[in-house]
């Protein structure tokens, strides 16, 4: 029970929010005595210049700045290891973060080593780090992850494939920058994957175990704000009213899953990305729905999916529980079809042949302990067999 645990904010990360924002970059290095930045992206990121705006404010500021573009989907340990010796390399005093949840973690990861050694698995957990960390700007150009508002680095073992939370107070952001104008430019794919995963934060971390009145209150405005942006932001790429709702959304997620943490849906999507590679947002919209339907069966998290249904106006008011949970997941459904997001199993280049190796790595996956309905290994099995 969230009552059992006397802290459920720690009043992280400071946000700054709005059209051309990442333009403030310098001057927020500079109030943090930075002088020499590493800029931590992908390579797509750099080609398409999202990066230049902060780059050139840095700049502009007199800081000297060095460019990391080698961040991958699903970073690992090897990715991390080459963030850290390209910044030692330079002298860095300070990270840039801009991308993705990749290039966000890959950061965060990357300032455990920089400041406390070792290698990342030894920060596989919660506030391993002896030393305190680097000033760090997070900026999303994707709007999903939340990653920019959470202490925690999704880190992947090159060998075991084995997805890792190193999470750690001192990892949060200096700052998290929300630019609409950098999501502008996100392929639709990405945008719909990272858009329905943000959906996914709102909703499990509503009903988590550890759920608790302040983080339900950003669930609540979370689900409002993606529920009420996302269908117009893959609809019409350039409405950038629509990605600074869905951007906030996102952030506030993010915040929500900090405070109370995710569920069964992710322990699921985990298990689909570490054996068959899927991205990570394309996992969520095949599983995303099995899960809310079994967690439904449980009254009081039946209600919560009512609350946040017509909070978002997907159905009325009088609506039953089961009315209102038919409404999400049409919802969601129709989601999938504007994004041209996966629905089955097969979809992904899964069998149902493999749901019990599947199951077993979702069992094993951290966040499944915080679903509101325990779920053995074989109701996971039965959970992947019922995608359809």
């Amino acid at each position: 029970m969230w009552e059992a645990q006397p802290i459920i904010f720690s009043g992280k990360p400071r946000l700054l929010g709005g059209a051309g924002s990442s333009r403030e970059t310098g001057t927020l290095l500079t109030d943090l005595n930075v002088e020499r930045v590493l800029f931590v992206t992908d390579a797509g990121v750099a080609e398409a210049g999202l990066h230049n705006p902060a780059l050139e404010s840095a700049r502009d500021a007199g800081i000297h700045t060095e460019l990391f573009q080698e961040v991958v989907e699903s970073p690992t340990d090897l990715t991390v290891q080459a963030c850290v010796e390209a910044a030692r390399s330079f002298g860095a005093d300070g990270l840039v973060a801009v991308g993705g949840g990749s290039s966000l973690d890959t950061a965060k990861a990357t300032n455990f080593l920089l400041t406390s050694g070792g290698r990342i698995q030894d920060y596989w957990g919660k506030n391993k780090a002896t030393q305190s960390m680097l000033p760090f700007l997070a900026i999303p150009t994707t709007t999903g992850t939340g990653s920019e508002c959470q202490s925690f680095a999704i880190i992947q073992d090159s060998e075991t494939h084995q997805k890792m939370a190193c999470g750690d107070d001192r990892a949060f952001a200096s700052m998290a920058i929300l630019d609409p104008e950098l999501c502008l430019s996100q392929p639709p794919g990405v945008r719909a994957a990272t858009g329905i995963d943000a959906l996914s934060h709102a909703l499990e971390s509503m009903v988590s175990r550890h759920a608790n009145p302040f983080s339900q209150s950003l669930s609540r405005e979370a689900f409002r704000l993606i529920a009420g942006s996302l269908r117009e932001a893959m609809r019409f790429p350039a409405d950038i009213d629509a990605h600074r709702r869905l951007q906030l959304g996102a952030a506030l997620a993010g915040m929500a899953i900090e405070a109370s943490m995710l569920g069964a849906a992710h322990a699921m999507a985990n298990s689909l990305t570490a054996k068959h590679g899927v991205i990570h947002g394309r996992a969520i919209a095949v599983v995303l729905p099995v899960v809310l339907r079994h967690n439904a069966s449980q009254p009081e998290v039946a209600r919560a999916y009512r609350e946040l249904a017509t909070l978002a106006r997907l159905c009325s008011t009088e609506a039953s529980d089961e009315e209102a949970l038919g409404h999400l997941l049409e919802y969601i459904d129709e989601l999938r079809k504007i994004g041209k997001l996966p629905r089955t199993l097969a979809d992904v280049g899964a069998e149902k042949l493999g749901a019990r190796e599947l199951a077993s790595m979702a069992s094993e996956q951290w966040t499944q302990g915080f679903n509101p309905v325990s779920i053995s290994e074989p109701t996971f099995q039965g959970l992947f067999e019922a995608i359809e």
